[in-house]
């Protein structure tokens, strides 16, 4: 299960900085709020085995949770910004402005 997800904009990034990454699918967990309970999406994500960091590109987490109808408000990770700053986001909910 994935508990910290590091979300990145920009060129200034694991990849640019030659660690290597790999592709990786993970189980993230969110309340499931038609059926009143938690429940778990696979999700592509990438990990930086130098930093041993699981991380991703904002907009494409942000597309694959609205592609799966996934609302922000319903995960249960931790996110950081690109400087590993926890992202303070109200009720669980991923600002669409980083």
């Amino acid at each position: 299960m994935l508990t910290d997800l590091q979300l990145i904009k920009g060129s200034n990034n694991h990849c640019s900085k030659n660690h290597t990454v790999r592709c990786k699918a993970i189980e993230i967990i969110f309340y499931d709020h038609k059926q009143h309970c938690f429940n778990t999406y696979t999700i592509a994500v990438q990990y930086c085995e130098k930093c041993k960091r699981y991380f991703d590109f904002y907009n494409s987490f942000t597309s694959q949770l609205k592609m799966y109808h996934i609302p922000t408000n319903a995960l249960h990770i931790n996110c950081y910004d690109q400087h590993h700053r926890k992202i303070k986001y109200p009720s669980q909910t991923l600002s669409y402005e980083l």
